[in-house]
């Protein structure tokens, strides 16, 4: 049974209302809602507006102009979003649709090339050199010299920078990323910003996308063309019918 918040002038409102509250906030608000405080507040949110809806009724809000105008274009407004609802309801794509409209577009799916890799940056060659003999003695791992020696930021997880796609690190480094050997301590190499080993994880050669791997997007991209074609038919039909000279 729902806890009753509170009674404002006949009307309850409950833990059910507080629920259904939260359910209309914005996801990012949403994160909130095991937090009674954030409750307790979303519950006096309710009990407020209960309380200026009586005041509101109290004043005759509902008699005045302003009042009239807003709940009009509201009406107006709702009334033409149902409508413009109903006349997409049936629109959908076909399988046949769908992969003929990635044969025709495969150059709109192409993924560019992309590689996972570590490095260690320091200021001198000479480092870096020393560096290198270090890990290839097995004194030390890539990931724990990176973390002793290097001066990016990245040093904090290995140097592991993530995976990348080509062209997006300065051109010395991308060259080597996407052309070194995978698993094996490359350079130095220079760059504006310094000397660096990279060592790389793994890497995948540009590609197209799959049709599994694009299929929401081809509907939706079908969905919305034929959608919009409706639409402008429609739009030039009402013209002829209601618009006035």
């Amino acid at each position: 049974m729902s806890d009753i918040i509170a009674k404002v002038n006949g009307t309850t409102i409950t833990s059910d209302d507080v629920d259904k509250f939260i359910a209309s906030l914005s996801q990012q608000q949403r994160i909130y809602a095991a937090d009674p405080n954030f409750r307790t507040h979303c519950s006096q949110q309710l009990v407020e507006r209960e309380l200026f809806y009586n005041l509101g009724i109290e004043d005759g809000v509902e008699d005045t102009p302003d009042y009239k105008e807003t709940m009009e274009a509201f009406r107006k407004n709702l009334i033409g979003r149902i409508a413009i609802t109903n006349l997409f309801k049936d629109i959908e794509s076909s399988e046949a649709e769908m992969k003929e409209y990635y044969e025709k577009h495969k150059d709109d799916f192409k993924k560019g090339a992309v590689a996972s890799a570590r490095h260690i940056l320091v200021d001198e060659e000479a480092k870096c050199k020393e560096i290198k003999d270090e890990i290839a003695k097995g004194d030390i791992t890539f990931a724990d010299a990176a973390k002793k020696y290097s001066s990016c930021p990245s040093k904090e997880n290995g140097g592991d920078l993530g995976t990348f796609e080509r062209g997006q690190m300065v051109p010395e480094f991308d060259e080597v990323t996407f052309t070194g050997n995978l698993n094996e301590v490359l350079g130095p190499v220079k760059t504006q910003f310094g000397y660096h080993l990279i060592f790389i994880e793994n890497r995948k050669d540009a590609s197209v996308a799959t049709y599994e791997e694009v299929e929401e997007q081809i509907r939706q991209a079908i969905v919305e063309g034929k959608q919009n074609s409706v639409y402008e038919a429609k739009v030039a039909e009402l013209k002829d019918k209601f618009l006035e000279d």
